[in-house]
């Protein structure tokens, strides 16, 4: 073969070499627009995804969800439990008991015999006067102590035989457990919502999972001043139902209902805010 032919086979294998590196080069370039036109929108993906939970959206203050209902204004007390009224019947220093006739949990009734006792004669007068007295015209006196009230025996302080040296506590001391009452004491702003025959709900903390109900018996008229120098009024609340684990002196608390409206709107309360003069602004 000829030079001539040899130089035209050369430049045409040149040709081919030639192209085949621009399309490795078109292919280069194309992927790498590509591939920057994907960073470029995966950044810009990544930035709108921070910006969206740095800056969340808030919910609309406007849409305040309102509802037709009724609103309750209840005082909070705290108090004791104790009976309706009791009696202490007390023995004679020096007396000798003769006969007790009940004990603690028997159930009594006004007017029965529950204590003989014999004195000395010296002295007349018995410690507890209310309680009729019959006696013997004799050196020693006989003396029957009497019950003045319905009730439960809760405490015997005597026995039979047993020679009276220690007057500080009742020989006896009767409760009328009928009804048993939270007696409590309620301040000066909120005694003008207290009312007798208020209904109640009253929880003891003997009684952790019963709710018993009440109703105000009795408001005091007269306050007393504390050492704050602030006046509170007592209250008894007198409970509907009686069990017979109650025992005198059990702590518990009370929900008086002082005012009940219907089919007013109501809101959240966390919807109001009160501003330094005292008004609420809806937020």
């Amino acid at each position: 073969m000829s030079n001539k032919g040899r130089k035209t086979v050369s430049r045409d294998k040149g040709s081919v070499k030639n192209k085949i590196w621009f399309r490795i080069l078109i292919a280069v370039v194309v992927i790498g627009v590509f591939s920057g036109v994907g960073y470029l929108a995966a950044n810009v993906l990544l930035k709108n995804n921070q910006q969206a939970e740095v800056v969340a959206p808030v919910k609309p203050q406007n849409g305040i969800p309102v509802e037709i209902g009724s609103v309750s204004k209840t005082i909070n007390v705290t108090g004791n439990l104790l009976p309706a009224q009791q009696e202490s019947i007390s023995a004679e220093n020096g007396a000798t008991i003769d006969k007790v006739y009940y004990g603690v949990g028997d159930r009594i009734e006004k007017g029965w015999k529950v204590i003989d006792m014999t004195t000395d004669g010296t002295k007349s007068n018995v410690t507890n006067a209310s309680n009729p007295i019959q006696q013997n015209s004799s050196e020693k006196e006989s003396v029957t102590l009497r019950t003045h009230i319905n009730g439960k025996v809760e405490e015997v302080n005597v026995i039979s035989k047993q020679v009276v040296t220690d007057v500080t506590k009742p020989a006896i001391l009767i409760i009328d457990d009928s009804p048993y009452t939270l007696r409590t004491t309620i301040n000066e702003t909120d005694i003008v919502s207290v009312f007798s025959n208020q209904t109640a709900n009253i929880r003891l903390k003997a009684f952790p999972d019963r709710v018993f109900t009440g109703k105000v018996k009795q408001v005091d008229g007269t306050g007393t001043v504390g050492t704050n120098g602030k006046t509170s009024y007592d209250v008894q609340i007198v409970l509907d139902e009686v069990d017979s684990d109650f025992k005198t002196g059990m702590t518990g608390e009370a929900d008086l209902f002082a005012a009940n409206v219907e089919n007013v709107l109501r809101l959240p309360l966390n919807s109001i805010v009160l501003t330094g003069n005292g008004k609420g602004e809806l937020i």
